[in-house]
């Protein structure tokens, strides 16, 4: 998630977060089929007034086109149904920041009540492993999962793919965040039953399990690997990882992270090390001027790093449907818009570039940036601001990347400030990105990440002492 560092802006947008719990809630409540063709109308304005890059990848008419169909096909439907029935419009926007979620009631609810697919999975193409298991069956790591309740895992994950917010028509993305968040799809889109049947292939032999939900909570895994992390692996090699770009994650670690970049590189050219692996996977974005501040210290000649930064409207144009921290946000932010956009030829707004770098242009390589080889570690994790400095990198011919595509797109992002339109009658939330970070790239596949040069099968996974760098380097 990219967050714009002048606006001051904290919204990450997830199907659910904490709040109160309404007991009066019923997820078999049947909302008026005229109430949500409102909501569809809402939806429709509000997208096509305030996000910006909507029609990167799907015209007009197409939208409108679509919206005409739900409208007309429409019919009286619980909030689940409903957000099931517009779902899918996640994969015309095409962006990995616009999530439609349920709205914060039902989440609570299903959080206090509901038990759920209680397997942790790792998905590739249209197979499925097991990588964690909460339930009391003897299903292992590892195990292939060739059905469940029936169906086949294939037609599961193709059904649900669908519901996944990507950037163009990147799918590593899509399988990221599927296999991280299996059990919530799952439930929202597929089957809300508290047991399951799942079919098992292990050595060519199938074994089918009864096994039973479990609570929400059993994911709720704190992750207690360190944000930043740096590592000399030897006389002429070091691993510098960065799990997050984002300031207000870091500074809960007491982690100010120009202060911690700076040191790797004073240590890189004391101990003189002449390859470097640059590990961004899993690493979903952050701060406005992080990004550049990290190429700063690779960087061999001056540069500006964004082309442009345009934003679609300087308000809010559902103000009055934002949730309640979205319009605390724009209360602070709203001045900023003011301030730094300007009115552009396309009937559109370009945002000063230099508030959001922190820096004046161009950017000039630090008196301590590193000389060396360069690998970087990508995956469909690399997200937002970690797509763009990998973009860049790549653009640039800095360094070599090991992998699998990158999550976010090569040529720009948007993202920024991403306020919550809450659609009054379903009370299904969507996050609208405001800002489009056009990357100072060009001549690549459009809608794709970075492509490594170095494919990696099971890139998440890759141990950065068992990669044999050096052999890489020779290929």
């Amino acid at each position: 998630m990219k967050q714009p560092t002048v606006l001051a802006v904290a919204l990450a947008i997830s199907f659910g977060t904490k709040g109160q719990y309404n007991n009066d809630y019923d997820p078999s409540r049947k909302i008026p089929k005229d109430a949500l063709i409102e909501d569809l109308l809402i939806l429709e304005r509000s997208l096509d007034a305030t996000h910006t890059g909507l029609y990167s990848y799907t015209d007009k008419r197409t939208f409108t086109n679509n919206y005409r169909r739900l409208r007309n096909g429409c019919d009286d439907m619980t909030e689940r149904e409903f957000l099931k029935y517009v779902g899918p419009l996640v994969d015309l926007v095409k962006n990995g920041h616009t999530e439609i979620s349920t709205s914060e009631a039902h989440w609570n609810f299903v959080k206090m009540n509901h038990q759920v697919f209680p397997l942790e999975l790792r998905l590739t193409e249209d197979q499925a492993f097991v990588t964690k298991n909460h339930s009391k069956s003897s299903i292992d790591r590892n195990d292939r999962i060739v059905s469940i309740n029936g169906q086949k895992i294939s037609e599961i994950i193709k059904k649900l793919l669908r519901y996944v917010p990507s950037d163009g028509y990147n799918t590593t993305r899509k399988y990221h965040l599927l296999s991280k968040d299996f059990y919530r799809y799952y439930y929202l889109f597929q089957d809300q039953s508290e047991s399951f049947d799942v079919e098992i292939e292990n050595d060519n032999l199938n074994t089918f399990y009864k096994v039973g939900g479990v609570p929400i909570s059993a994911f709720n895994n704190n992750n207690e690997e360190p944000q930043l992390d740096f590592e000399i692996l030897n006389a002429e090699l070091a691993a510098f990882t960065i799990r997050t770009f984002h300031n207000p994650t870091l500074e809960k670690f007491n982690i100010n992270f120009s202060k911690f970049v700076d040191s790797v590189f004073v240590q890189l050219k004391e101990q003189r090390i002449e390859t470097l692996i640059l590990d961004l996977r899993n690493n979903q974005g952050g701060s406005d001027g992080n990004g550049n501040l990290l190429y700063s210290y690779l960087a061999r000649e001056p540069f500006e790093y964004y082309k442009r930064i345009e934003v679609a409207n300087t308000t809010i144009s559902f103000e009055e449907y934002l949730s309640a921290s979205g319009r605390e946000e724009w209360n602070q932010v709203k001045k900023y818009f003011d301030m730094f956009a300007k009115p552009n030829e396309y009937g559109t707004f370009n945002f000063d570039r230099k508030p959001l770098l922190s820096s004046q242009l161009p950017i000039e390589p630090k008196p301590n940036a590193f000389r060396g080889k360069l690998f970087v570690l990508i995956n469909g994790g690399t997200f937002s601001a970690a797509a763009e400095i990998a973009s860049f990198i790549h653009y640039r011919k800095r360094g070599e990347f090991v992998g699998e595509e990158a999550g976010g797109n090569y040529n720009f992002n948007v993202s920024g400030f991403t306020p919550t339109l809450v659609l009054p009658n379903s009370q299904i939330r969507v996050a609208v990105p405001t800002l489009k970070y056009e990357m100072d790239v060009s001549d690549y596949t459009a809608g794709h990440g970075v492509i490594p040069e170095h494919p990696l099968s099971d890139a998440s996974n890759a141990n950065i002492r068992e990669l044999d760098i050096f052999k890489l380097d020779k290929r």
